[in-house]
């Protein structure tokens, strides 16, 4: 509905026509009345002005809706097929007189072994036990609880752990300290808040690994940023997220970094290999 519609529709509710007792019109001065209603239109222009504001809002958490469904749908039907080729290779495997397993094949045959998880891709094969880890991967995952004020290199603390094998991970101090050397991913997803912006820098043994901007300038715009880094940490090396500084005054940390029930910024890493 437009506008000046709800406006209109708004005014004539609240206005009426008043009356007196005798059926005439209440003689108020003409400018009197124009005054008045003045003030009752400037009212009902807020009031609308307030629900636009609110429409906006739900519009935008629709938005993120739809984009969490498309994504749950499409991360389904990944797994679904996963799981049908996995199995369908699997049976494919010959097995040997007398065994129930697929782990070796007859190499009186000249067959060479396999592995009951040849099937499975070699990304996948990184996170089974039986790699160098030893089933001891190191891996955390945190995200932020709450909405966060920013400054100049502020560090970030996701307070809310989901994943912390081998407890590398601090929620108190949001700081990962490596507890196996060897070469990591690390990265981190961070949304600003309306009229909100930040440089974003992911710091390994004290200095700059990475940097990103998030932007919220824009109204009902949410501009997240996410940065993946392959970093080599040695065992105590320490790794944290933390607002950065620009030399564009105008790129200068304002507002607030986002994570509420619509979206969350989030900190995570894991170790690949040796």
């Amino acid at each position: 509905m437009d506008v000046k519609c709800v406006i209109l529709l708004l005014f004539s509710i609240t206005i009426g026509t008043p009356t007196s007792q005798h059926g005439n019109l209440i003689g108020v001065n003409d400018e009197q009345k124009e005054v008045e209603q003045s003030e009752k239109i400037s009212k009902l222009e807020a009031i609308v002005a307030n629900l636009m504001v609110e429409i906006g809002q739900l519009k935008t958490k629709l938005s993120y809706l739809k984009d969490d469904t498309d994504r749950n749908a499409k991360e389904t039907f990944t797994l679904k097929q996963k799981l049908i080729h996995g199995k369908s290779v699997t049976n494919s495997i010959p097995q040997t007189e007398g065994s129930k397993s697929p782990e070796l094949i007859d190499s009186k045959r000249g067959l060479k072994p396999v592995s009951a998880y040849d099937h499975i891709g070699r990304e996948t094969r990184l996170l089974l036990p039986g790699n160098t880890d030893d089933g001891k991967r190191t891996a955390f995952h945190a995200f932020m609880g709450s909405n966060e004020p920013v400054t100049a290199h502020k560090l970030i603390i996701f307070n809310n752990v989901r994943i912390n094998n081998g407890h590398g991970y601090n929620n108190n101090t949001g700081v990962f300290t490596c507890p196996i050397s060897g070469l990591y991913v690390l990265t981190y997803t961070l949304y600003p808040y309306l009229n909100s912006w930040t440089t974003m820098e992911l710091i390994v043994n004290n200095s700059v690994h990475s940097k990103s901007f998030v932007d919220g300038s824009e109204d009902y715009q949410v501009n997240g940023a996410t940065a993946i880094s392959l970093v080599y940490m040695t065992k105590g090396a320490t790794a944290y997220v933390r607002t950065g500084t620009s030399t564009n005054s105008h790129l200068q940390s304002v507002g607030s970094i986002r994570s509420d029930d619509d979206v969350w910024s989030t900190f995570s890493g894991w170790k690949i290999s040796d």
